[in-house]
């Protein structure tokens, strides 16, 4: 029996053309694989923009609210002036507050803070329960520096009485001002302190590569390097 080693150009052709689709097949599958690894990639970086950004008009309208009521101080001076009543003054200034922080948990709710982490909760499900309880403690850091500042606005606003023949309405309102930016910049070093872990989680989030955030985002986010 006689075995034939020769081989035709043909048959050379037709394995150089098989290889070569090959190749290209190959290669486009990986771009395309990169590409759409990318773009998930992108689209959690983005879910931690939203996130951090949401975070931050928190702090905001929390602080805000100090600022806000800064009109509210003018009418109560003037209107303990005016009345020397102290206590529809204290009732006065204690509904304005009150409505003042009625219109900021409104504006939470309307920007739809508390979901904020929806985007990155796929990846990392750490993330939830971190961005509740960050919620959660700047809402108590809210209230109790809202409670102290009621406190500390009615005992200026009761102590006017005692001073009725010298009392000029500025006073008080000078002390109500002064009274709030303590309380403001109490807040807000509390809440940035509140914020500072889950803001390096997201930090850390955004700097790894695309290959990390998508097969290493649970690890990640369960405490793991």
């Amino acid at each position: 029996m006689k075995v034939d080693w020769s081989i035709k150009i043909g048959d050379v052709l037709t394995m150089v053309t098989i290889i070569v689709s090959v190749v290209a097949l190959l290669i486009s599958w990986s771009k395309d694989r990169d590409s759409s690894r990318k773009e998930q990639a992108d689209r959690v970086r983005a879910a931690v923009g939203v996130a951090v950004a949401k975070l931050d008009r928190l702090q905001a309208l929390q602080l805000s609210g100090f600022l806000e009521l800064q009109p509210v101080f003018v009418d109560t001076s003037e209107m303990l002036a005016r009345d020397f009543n102290a206590v529809a003054a204290r009732d006065f200034l204690w509904k304005s507050i009150d409505v003042e922080r009625s219109k900021i948990l409104g504006k939470v709710l309307d920007d739809h803070i508390e979901t904020a982490y929806v985007g990155l909760f796929s990846h990392f499900p750490a993330i939830r329960p971190m961005f509740l309880d960050t919620l959660a403690q700047l809402k108590a850091s809210d209230e109790e520096i809202l409670r102290a500042f009621r406190e500390a606005a009615e005992r200026d606003v009761l102590a006017v009485p005692k001073r009725k023949a010298d009392y000029n309405s500025s006073e008080l309102e000078r002390s109500l001002r002064a009274r709030a930016a303590e309380h403001r910049a109490e807040l807000e070093r509390r809440t940035t302190k509140i914020l500072e872990p889950v803001h390096a989680f997201l930090l850390q989030v955004v700097t790894k590569s695309d290959s990390e955030i998508l097969t290493q985002g649970i690890a990640s986010a369960s405490g793991k390097p």
